[in-house]
Protein backbone atom coordinates (compact mmCIF):
# COMPACT_ATOMS: atom_id res chain seq x y z
CA UNK A 1 0.00 0.00 0.00
CA UNK A 2 2.63 2.21 1.00
CA UNK A 3 5.07 1.64 -2.03
CA UNK A 4 1.58 2.65 -4.23
CA UNK A 5 0.79 5.71 -2.61
CA UNK A 6 4.90 6.85 -3.31
CA UNK A 7 4.29 6.41 -7.03
CA UNK A 8 1.08 7.90 -7.36
CA UNK A 9 2.05 10.98 -5.35
CA UNK A 10 4.82 12.20 -7.80
CA UNK A 11 2.71 11.74 -10.58
CA UNK A 12 0.15 13.97 -9.67
CA UNK A 13 2.54 16.30 -8.62
CA UNK A 14 4.19 16.50 -12.44
CA UNK A 15 0.80 16.67 -13.69
CA UNK A 16 -0.04 19.08 -11.65
CA UNK A 17 3.25 20.89 -12.81
CA UNK A 18 2.31 20.45 -16.37
CA UNK A 19 -1.12 22.25 -16.15
CA UNK A 20 0.45 25.15 -14.61
CA UNK A 21 3.33 25.98 -17.01
CA UNK A 22 0.50 25.29 -19.64
CA UNK A 23 -1.59 28.04 -18.16
CA UNK A 24 1.41 30.19 -18.42
CA UNK A 25 2.50 29.53 -21.61
CA UNK A 26 -1.16 29.89 -22.71
CA UNK A 27 -1.41 33.50 -21.59
CA UNK A 28 2.15 34.72 -22.98
CA UNK A 29 1.05 35.93 -26.48
CA UNK A 30 -1.53 38.48 -25.45
CA UNK A 31 -0.23 39.51 -22.31
CA UNK A 32 -1.27 42.71 -20.61
CA UNK A 33 -1.45 44.57 -17.09
CA UNK A 34 -3.92 42.23 -16.28
CA UNK A 35 -0.89 39.66 -15.90
CA UNK A 36 1.28 41.77 -13.80
CA UNK A 37 0.84 40.58 -10.50
CA UNK A 38 1.88 42.36 -7.11
CA UNK A 39 1.63 40.56 -4.00
CA UNK A 40 -0.24 42.45 -1.35
CA UNK A 41 3.37 43.72 0.59
CA UNK A 42 4.33 45.39 -2.87
CA UNK A 43 6.56 42.54 -4.23
CA UNK A 44 6.05 42.33 -8.35
CA UNK A 45 5.39 38.48 -8.56
CA UNK A 46 5.91 39.09 -13.05
CA UNK A 47 7.36 41.71 -14.72
CA UNK A 48 5.89 45.32 -15.00
CA UNK A 49 4.06 46.39 -18.27
CA UNK A 50 5.43 48.55 -20.45
CA UNK A 51 3.13 51.98 -21.52
CA UNK A 52 4.96 53.22 -24.52
CA UNK A 53 3.92 56.73 -25.68
CA UNK A 54 4.79 58.60 -28.79
CA UNK A 55 3.08 62.62 -29.09
CA UNK A 56 -0.47 61.92 -27.58
CA UNK A 57 -0.62 58.16 -28.49
CA UNK A 58 0.33 55.53 -26.17
CA UNK A 59 0.10 51.33 -26.27
CA UNK A 60 0.65 48.74 -23.86
CA UNK A 61 3.52 46.88 -25.28
CA UNK A 62 3.34 43.24 -26.32
CA UNK A 63 5.69 41.25 -23.12
CA UNK A 64 7.39 38.37 -24.62
CA UNK A 65 10.17 36.19 -22.98
CA UNK A 66 11.24 36.55 -19.31
CA UNK A 67 12.60 35.69 -16.17
CA UNK A 68 11.38 36.71 -13.05
CA UNK A 69 12.34 35.63 -9.46
CA UNK A 70 10.71 37.15 -6.56
CA UNK A 71 10.76 36.43 -2.43
CA UNK A 72 7.80 36.53 -0.53
CA UNK A 73 8.49 35.70 3.55
CA UNK A 74 11.78 33.53 2.94
CA UNK A 75 10.42 31.63 0.25
CA UNK A 76 11.87 32.21 -3.56
CA UNK A 77 9.89 31.55 -6.61
CA UNK A 78 11.57 31.71 -10.25
CA UNK A 79 9.85 31.87 -13.28
CA UNK A 80 10.81 31.76 -16.88
CA UNK A 81 8.87 32.08 -19.67
CA UNK A 82 9.57 31.71 -23.54
CA UNK A 83 7.94 33.25 -26.09
CA UNK A 84 7.53 33.72 -30.23
CA UNK A 85 10.33 35.79 -31.36
CA UNK A 86 8.88 39.56 -32.25
CA UNK A 87 9.40 38.82 -35.91
CA UNK A 88 7.35 35.53 -36.19
CA UNK A 89 4.33 35.70 -38.27
CA UNK A 90 2.31 34.86 -35.31
CA UNK A 91 2.78 38.18 -33.64
CA UNK A 92 1.95 40.39 -36.24
CA UNK A 93 -1.30 41.07 -35.43
CA UNK A 94 -0.75 40.17 -31.39
CA UNK A 95 1.63 43.30 -31.49
CA UNK A 96 0.43 46.66 -30.75
CA UNK A 97 0.84 49.60 -33.28
CA UNK A 98 1.33 53.06 -32.72
CA UNK A 99 0.75 54.90 -36.34
CA UNK A 100 1.37 58.00 -37.88
CA UNK A 101 3.80 59.60 -35.57
CA UNK A 102 5.99 62.69 -36.30
CA UNK A 103 9.73 61.15 -37.01
CA UNK A 104 11.14 63.72 -34.93
CA UNK A 105 9.19 62.45 -31.91
CA UNK A 106 10.83 60.93 -29.05
CA UNK A 107 9.57 57.39 -27.60
CA UNK A 108 8.49 57.21 -23.92
CA UNK A 109 8.91 53.77 -21.82
CA UNK A 110 6.85 54.06 -19.12
CA UNK A 111 7.04 51.03 -16.88
CA UNK A 112 5.13 50.37 -14.07
CA UNK A 113 7.95 49.62 -11.70
CA UNK A 114 11.16 51.71 -13.78
CA UNK A 115 14.23 48.74 -14.49
CA UNK A 116 17.91 49.70 -13.51
CA UNK A 117 18.61 49.23 -17.54
CA UNK A 118 16.96 49.23 -20.90
CA UNK A 119 17.73 48.06 -24.29
CA UNK A 120 16.21 48.81 -27.62
CA UNK A 121 16.13 47.27 -31.28
CA UNK A 122 14.36 48.05 -34.35
CA UNK A 123 13.65 46.20 -37.30
CA UNK A 124 11.78 47.26 -40.73
CA UNK A 125 8.13 45.97 -41.01
CA UNK A 126 10.02 44.24 -44.37
CA UNK A 127 11.51 41.73 -41.83
CA UNK A 128 8.18 40.11 -40.86
CA UNK A 129 8.44 36.28 -40.47
CA UNK A 130 11.94 36.69 -41.10
CA UNK A 131 13.24 35.66 -37.32
CA UNK A 132 17.10 35.29 -38.70
CA UNK A 133 16.87 38.84 -39.40
CA UNK A 134 19.26 41.21 -37.51
CA UNK A 135 18.01 44.04 -35.24
CA UNK A 136 19.51 47.25 -35.11
CA UNK A 137 20.91 49.11 -32.23
CA UNK A 138 18.99 51.99 -31.09
CA UNK A 139 20.24 54.61 -28.58
CA UNK A 140 18.68 54.90 -25.30
CA UNK A 141 18.01 57.91 -23.59
CA UNK A 142 16.90 57.51 -19.55
CA UNK A 143 13.47 55.64 -20.75
CA UNK A 144 13.14 57.40 -23.97
CA UNK A 145 14.55 56.48 -27.65
CA UNK A 146 13.88 58.48 -31.68
CA UNK A 147 12.13 56.51 -33.83
CA UNK A 148 13.77 55.64 -37.03
CA UNK A 149 11.88 56.05 -40.72
CA UNK A 150 8.90 54.20 -41.25
CA UNK A 151 7.26 51.37 -40.05
CA UNK A 152 9.96 49.77 -37.25
CA UNK A 153 8.96 46.58 -35.05
CA UNK A 154 10.80 48.20 -31.84
CA UNK A 155 12.08 45.33 -29.54
CA UNK A 156 12.73 46.32 -26.18
CA UNK A 157 14.61 44.58 -23.38
CA UNK A 158 14.53 45.80 -19.31
CA UNK A 159 16.27 44.44 -16.63
CA UNK A 160 15.58 45.07 -12.78
CA UNK A 161 18.58 43.89 -10.36
CA UNK A 162 17.74 42.86 -7.00
CA UNK A 163 15.58 44.95 -5.69
CA UNK A 164 16.71 44.16 -1.55
CA UNK A 165 16.15 40.34 -2.56
CA UNK A 166 11.85 41.23 -2.86
CA UNK A 167 12.23 40.51 -7.18
CA UNK A 168 14.41 40.91 -9.85
CA UNK A 169 14.91 39.68 -13.52
CA UNK A 170 14.64 40.57 -17.34
CA UNK A 171 11.84 40.85 -19.49
CA UNK A 172 11.21 41.53 -23.42
CA UNK A 173 8.75 43.68 -24.78
CA UNK A 174 7.73 44.76 -28.55
CA UNK A 175 5.65 47.62 -30.24
CA UNK A 176 5.19 48.72 -33.89
CA UNK A 177 6.09 52.45 -34.48
CA UNK A 178 5.22 53.77 -37.74
CA UNK A 179 6.32 57.33 -38.67
CA UNK A 180 6.80 60.02 -41.64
Amino acid sequence: MFRRHCMVVPALLAILSVMSLTACVDKMPGASEADTEIAQDGIYTSPPELVVTVGSSSVTARRGGFSWSYNIDGHETAIEADALHPLDEDCRELTPVINGTDIYERVNLDFQLPPDEITVGSWSAEYWGNIGAEYEVVEVNGSSFGLNTGEQIYYITAVWDNDGGRYHGSSTYSVVISSE
